[in-house]
């Protein structure tokens, strides 16, 4: 059974209509990127996103998540029409469960000792064992396993089940992974496992990007241009305009501005940056 995602159009603020996903596609990138921060779902009004024609066959869409509680856009669909749930492929836990949590390339865990107060990325990793009390076993789970039933399973993000994090934090699902449409304020300066979908991308005039979250006051992304690169060939995409409707998590601070109350995220290490493309999950 395959899923296919049924926002076939979108509401374009600055034009002031709906228009076809078939029709956006043909407009420019410039113009696209300037339309790119008012499209929102016909159904629900949620923020939107615009997803390219894949190299799979797959045609140009709209997707928007999360959408609205009841939204009829929001469903999936089977190739002859009908409606389904996602299938469950992971058990479902409880508060006695704990994971490792892995990087997403590798079984070797770097935990890693911060300071708080110093410069981003600059804690010293050591390799973790996952040998308990009297030689038992803590299981593990991958970023992007993590971050694929977030996305799944709206009953998995509020888990009580823990996570043995990479500085030795341990905490819950529930607490410690957090949706960045609900990073406010009170977030600043904490470390989380910080987790959305990416709206829309923007060059940063340096050949980094900047990526869109949400709409106004969501956390802002930016990649310097050594990580963008890294990203992109990792992923195989030819631009940056395909990274729009992928969702992404990150072990990272969540920063702010010293001259305003904007906030950002700046992910440094890829093995603690998870990426899943548009077509590997429901839009």
């Amino acid at each position: 059974m395959s899923y296919a995602p049924l926002m076939y159009e979108a509401m374009v603020g600055r034009l002031g209509t709906a228009v076809a996903a078939e029709d956006y596609a043909a407009y420019s990138s410039a113009e696209r990127r300037g339309f790119a921060d008012s499209l929102s779902c016909t159904g629900c009004q949620q923020p939107a996103y615009f997803i390219r024609e894949a190299r799979n066959g797959r045609a140009a869409c709209f997707g928007a998540r999360p959408h609205l509680d009841n939204c009829e856009l929001a469903s999936t669909s089977t190739e002859d029409g009908g409606s389904a749930a996602l299938p469950s492929e992971e058990p479902r836990l409880t508060s006695k469960d704990e994971f490792v949590l892995r990087p997403i390339d590798t079984g070797a865990v770097r935990h890693v000792k911060n300071d708080p107060n110093g410069v981003p990325g600059s804690g010293r990793a050591r390799r973790y064992s996952a040998t308990g009390v009297g030689g038992t076993s803590t299981p593990s789970m991958g970023l992007n396993v993590l971050l694929r039933r977030l996305v799944r399973e709206p009953s998995f993000r509020e888990s009580k089940a823990k996570l043995v994090l990479p500085d030795d934090t341990r905490g819950t699902i529930r607490k410690y992974c957090v949706e960045v449409i609900d990073a406010d304020l009170s977030f600043a300066d904490k470390r989380r496992l910080y987790w959305g979908t990416i709206r829309f991308a923007n060059d940063d005039g340096g050949g980094g990007l900047w990526l869109n979250l949400g709409r106004r006051g969501a956390p802002a992304l930016h990649l310097s241009s050594d990580v963008a690169s890294e990203l992109i060939e990792r992923h195989s995409l030819e631009e940056a305009e395909e990274l729009q409707g992928s969702a992404f998590m990150g072990y990272l601070h969540l920063r702010k501005s010293r001259t305003s109350d904007r906030l950002f995220l700046f992910p440094e290490d890829l093995d603690w940056f998870a990426l899943r493309l548009p077509d590997e999950d429901p839009i």
